[in-house]
Parts: structure tokens; C-alpha cells; sequence
């Protein structure tokens, strides 16, 4: 019966994260852990990504230079 009950009062704490903060605080360092392996490969993937990328650059096209149009001049007529 006391083995039962001890091992109870052990798996509360467990399952809530209740005890005095030190299983939380350590399950949070647990799980810090695992988020920050998984941001550094997520940054690897982008960044193998970002590599790729690079290398599959288009080339510019010219812009074309819009023709000057030309000024058209007055005759001048001789009123004489």
C-alpha cells in the first residue's frame, strides 16, 4: 500500500510540473533544448535553401531607351 502511494505522490509532480518549480524549471530547460535544435535546423535548411537560390539566378533583361520623338518646326510663312 505505501509503495502505492509513494509511487502516486512521485508521478503527480511529474505529470502537473509542480514541485517547488525545480521540475519545471528543468523540464523548461528540456524542452528550451529541444526548440532550439530545432530552430538551429531550421536555419541550416534555410540556409542550404538560400544557397541554391543563388545559383539558379535569371539574368536582367535590358531595359529598352524610349526613342526621343522629334520636335516639329513651325514654317514660318512670309505674310508679304
Amino acid at each position: 500500500m505505501l509503495k502505492y502511494i509513494s509511487l502516486y505522490l512521485l508521478l503527480i509532480p511529474l505529470v502537473t510540473g509542480r514541485v517547488n518549480g525545480s521540475i519545471r524549471r528543468s523540464r523548461n530547460k528540456w524542452y528550451r533544448n529541444e526548440e532550439e535544435e530545432e530552430e538551429e535546423e531550421e536555419e541550416e535548411e534555410e540556409e542550404e535553401g538560400r544557397r541554391k537560390k543563388k545559383k539558379k539566378k535569371k539574368k536582367k533583361k535590358k531595359k529598352k531607351k524610349k526613342k526621343k520623338k522629334k520636335k516639329k518646326r513651325r514654317r514660318r510663312r512670309n505674310n508679304e
